[in-house]
């Protein structure tokens, strides 16, 4: 019996400082500043920039596909169940005065 109970005690010393030293690292791992992802539009991509402007045109949802087009993007946009397939033109084309269509 005086074994058993020597054995939990030795196995729950040794098991406590393990717990702590795991809490210590995910606290460290929260205080760091964590850098602002994307920030400069110029440094994503154009089938990301093509997605979040789909996203933003469809009053949100969740982006399924985005595809290069002759002029620009089809982004395929799930919301409420219903998939939108949503044409963002380049840059260069929206700037021409070309506008986006929307089909679904």
């Amino acid at each position: 019996m005086r074994a058993v109970l020597l054995l939990l005690t030795i196995a729950m010393a040794l098991a406590v400082p393990a717990i702590h030293s795991a809490d210590d690292k995910a606290k460290e791992k929260d205080d760091k500043p964590r850098p602002e992802r994307h920030a400069d539009p110029k440094q994503t991509s154009p089938e990301a920039r093509a997605a979040r402007k789909a996203k933003d045109m469809n009053g949100g949802g969740r982006v399924l596909s985005v595809s290069p087009d002759d002029k620009g993007h089809r982004v395929k946009v799930l919301k409420k169940g219903e998939v939108h397939e949503i044409h963002v033109p380049d840059e260069e084309a929206e700037q021409n005065g070309q506008h986006p269509a929307e089909h679904q």
